[in-house]
This record gives structure tokens, C-alpha cells and sequence, in this order.
């Protein structure tokens, strides 16, 4: 592995190339990156209060942005998180943010809970922690879309030097958390919570929901649900974000764990950009990029120059291109106010660079056995493989249909040579008896 630092923030498009070798085709490798100075998160705080440490937000802003000493120590932090009051945030777009945390917010408006959802739709991420503003009942009906699991009873008595109850060490499986495996002497089981909600798990189990962490009884500490293909995120929390209910800010653990986490949850845009050949493209529209997109059309330029329509998908947010047929940088010029050029890459797909030898056996594992579908399309390979079950590249496509007309006069040749050997056998067994009979 090698590290490379941009020197411009912007769209980059990445390749790799190694030494030439007797497969030369996958020799190369293609990115499309995202650079970015600082990545923002909206912070709702839903309990404002002067004085240091005072607010719900405190800690996890200073725990995104920390101050300028402690940043010297530990270099600067790619999430600039941007604290509002929960009054203010009705008011407030969320099209220059990808992740969104709610804190102790008692109430959300309707036409919020509607702009969330098409936020989190669009690949955005959601991070709610509970607190004592927050009405189960008011969540469980207004946020019933969103929530992982439904908020239950709360339990705790709420008192720092009374009964507590501890993360569970045993689970670091989840994206957000299994770094801590590899962090020593900073156990989860040391953050401990004295007051929280129970959740409801849904009565039928849920492939998109998945529990983050967990408390030492089994009780689910914090949950998540994945919507969509644009992998968009809804973190639950049980407890608040500052030490009203818990003893999280005063561990070490604390700026660590939201990090990472803010981290998985923040889905990088490009993601979408990097596909495989015979995959499509597919990219997030800005709002404000919508309209101008719609009106001029996007163009999408692949390695050899040869430009193609992207399909705008408005309630989505999309554009879409057509299928990869071609691996390398593709580029888009995206028209608004804020002009700028978007890298895309495509790769082939790994498999393609395994010269062992394939069995009879798993050939016909990748051939369709329902062969009377496919009467209709035209077959080079006899009755079972298709020109429909090739996959090929642009490139490769064009020389192999060239190949198959140049050689096509010849593809039966073999049965003009077997009758002409076959004719010379007879003509030799016939002299061979009449010069014979003339000896005798």
C-alpha cells in the first residue's frame, strides 16, 4: 500500500498500471475520488444552555473539533460539525450535509420528518441519542419510518453514583466499532449508562436493522437501519450525548467512538462512481444542480472520448448512466452555479485475471439451462452457449466480431476437408484394383 496527499480539494480521477505482462488487460486499476478539506455535520441540540459543557452537544462537538491544542496532537480532524438549536433547525437545508445528529430534540416538524426521509434516500445519514425531552410516544408515531426499533420504557434511576449498567464487551463486529479491536487498553465495557429507553424489536425480524452494541444484559445499546441502494443510515441511540445519563465524555473511549463512527455513517458520494464493467454509473444531484441538469442534460465522457446521456432520475436525485462497456475514467460536466467536473471509473471484474484451468464442470455452471429461452438470439459457440451469454467490451467486442467475419467461410472447412480425403481413399482403391487386374 502507498499513501498520495492531492493538492486540490475537487473530483480526482485515479490509475494504477504495472509492468506489461501476457494478460495486459488487467494491468490497470481505476478510482474516482473525492477530495474533501472538511467534511460537515449537522448538529441539532435540542437543550441550549450557557456555560461550558452545559449544552447536549458540547462534548460531541468538541469530540468531532477538537480545540486547536489538542488538534496539534493529534493532526486536523476531517468532520466540522455545525451546532444549531433544535428551533432553528426547521428552517435549516440539509443539502451541504450528509450526516445529520439529533440530540434530546422533544419534537421534529412534519415537513422536516418528510425532507429527512428524502435525505436518507439519497444515501444520507441520520444519528438520534435519546434524553429527557424525548417523548417515546411522539417518536414511535412521527419517526415510525425511520427508526431502527421502536423506543420502550425508560429505565435507570438516573443518579451517576447509583446502579449502572455497562456495554458489553463481547461484540465488536459492526463497521463502526471493530476498530476498538484493535485499540488496547481502552475496553467498551468502561462506558457505563445509568439511565436509557429499552427498545421494541420489530415483531418481524428486519434484514435492513442491525444492533451496533449492546449492554452486558443483552438489551440492544445502539441500533441501525440501512435504506435503500444509496445506503442510507438511521443510528439509534439509547442514552443521551452528554453525561446526563451516562459516563461516556469522561472516558477516553468517547472521541474515538464518535468519530468512528460519524465516519461509517457519512457515506463518501463518489462510492456510486466506482463500478464494475457492465454495471451503470450512478450520481447524487445537489438540489440546486437539479434544474440546470434537467434543462442542458448530462454528457458522460468515456476513456476513449466518446460522450452518452445520463438518465436524470428528479425525485430521486439521480443520474444514471447505461451500462459500463469500456473499463478506465469516465468524466461528466455538471452544469449549475457551481460548474465543476466529476470523475467516474470503471474496473473490470477480478475474476478475469484467474488463468487456472475451468472444468467441463463449472462451464456449465455459468451457462443458462433453460436453453428454449435463448432459440431467438444468434449462437457462434452451438446450441447451448450464446453470443447473449458473452460479456464483452467495447473494444474487445469490435475485434471479435471482425475475427468472426473474416473467419466465417472457414468455420466449416473441416467438412470439405473430411469429404476430399474420403474421395482420394475411394480413387486410390479404385486404381489400386484396375492397374491390378491389368498386372494380372
Amino acid at each position: 500500500s502507498f499513501y498520495h496527499a492531492f493538492a486540490q480539494a475537487g473530483s480526482h480521477g485515479v490509475s494504477i498500471e504495472l509492468e506489461a505482462d501476457a494478460l495486459p488487460s488487467d494491468n490497470s486499476a481505476f478510482m474516482a475520488v473525492d477530495v474533501e478539506e472538511q467534511m460537515k455535520v449537522l448538529c441539532v441540540d435540542g437543550q441550549q444552555r450557557v456555560g461550558a459543557n452545559a449544552s447536549e452537544l458540547d462534548y460531541f462537538r468538541q469530540a468531532l473539533a477538537p480545540s486547536k491544542i489538542e488538534e496539534v496532537k493529534a493532526g486536523k480532524m476531517p468532520l466540522y460539525p455545525e451546532v444549531i438549536s433544535d428551533s432553528a433547525f426547521p428552517q435549516e437545508s440539509l443539502d451541504n450535509y450528509r450526516l445529520v445528529v439529533l440530540a434530546n430534540v422533544a419534537l421534529i416538524p412534519r415537513e422536516k420528518i418528510q425532507a429527512l426521509m428524502q435525505f436518507i434516500n439519497r444515501g444520507g445519514a441520520l444519528w438520534i441519542f435519546a434524553g429527557d425531552r424525548v417523548d417515546p410516544a411522539i417518536y414511535n408515531k412521527d419517526l415510525a419510518e425511520l427508526l431502527p426499533m421502536q423506543l420502550g420504557e425508560l429505565v435507570g434511576s438516573g443518579d451517576p453514583e447509583g446502579t449502572r449498567e455497562a456495554i458489553s464487551d463481547q461484540n465488536y463486529e459492526h463497521p463502526a466499532v471493530v476498530k476498538f479491536k484493535g485499540i488496547k487498553g481502552l475496553p467498551l465495557s468502561q462506558l457505563q449508562v445509568f439511565r436509557r429507553f429499552r427498545l421494541v424489536p420489530p415483531a418481524q425480524p428486519d434484514p435492513a436493522v442491525r444492533t451496533v452494541l449492546t449492554y452486558e444484559n443483552g438489551d440492544a445499546a445502539v441500533v441501525e437501519k440501512r435504506f435503500g441502494n444509496n445506503e442510507g443510515k438511521v443510528f439509534l441511540v439509547t442514552t443521551t450525548a452528554d453525561k446526563a445519563w451516562n459516563n461516556w465524555p469522561t472516558k477516553n473511549h468517547y472521541m474515538p467512538l464518535m468519530n468512528f463512527t460519524a465516519l461509517y455513517l457519512i457515506q463518501p458520494a463518489y462510492i456510486e462512481r466506482n463500478r464494475l464493467f457492465g454495471e451503470q454509473f450512478v450520481m447524487q444531484l445537489p438540489r440546486q444542480d437539479l434544474g440546470a441538469a434537467r434543462r442542458e442534460g448530462l454528457r458522460i465522457i468515456d476513456p476513449l472520448g466518446e460522450a452518452s446521456s445520463m438518465d436524470i432520475q428528479i425525485e430521486q436525485y439521480l443520474a444514471r448512466s447505461a451500462q459500463i462497456r469500456r473499463a478506465g475514467i469516465y468524466t461528466a460536466d455538471i452544469p449549475g452555479e457551481k460548474k465543476r467536473t466529476v470523475h467516474f471509473a470503471a474496473n473490470r471484474h477480478t475474476e478475469e485475471s484467474d488463468l487456472s484451468v475451468i472444468e467441463d464442470r463449472e462451464i456449465l455452471s455459468f451457462i443458462p439451462s433453460d436453453v428454449a429461452e435463448q432459440k431467438d438470439r444468434t449462437a457462434y459457440f452451438g446450441p447451448l452457449v450464446t453470443q447473449g451469454d458473452v460479456n464483452l467490451g467495447g473494444d474487445e467486442a469490435r475485434v471479435i466480431e471482425e475475427s468472426i467475419k473474416n473467419s466465417g467461410g472457414n468455420r466449416e472447412i473441416w467438412r470439405w476437408l473430411a469429404m476430399a480425403v474420403l474421395c482420394l481413399l475411394f480413387v486410390e482403391s479404385f486404381l489400386a484394383k484396375r492397374f491390378g487386374d491389368f498386372a494380372r
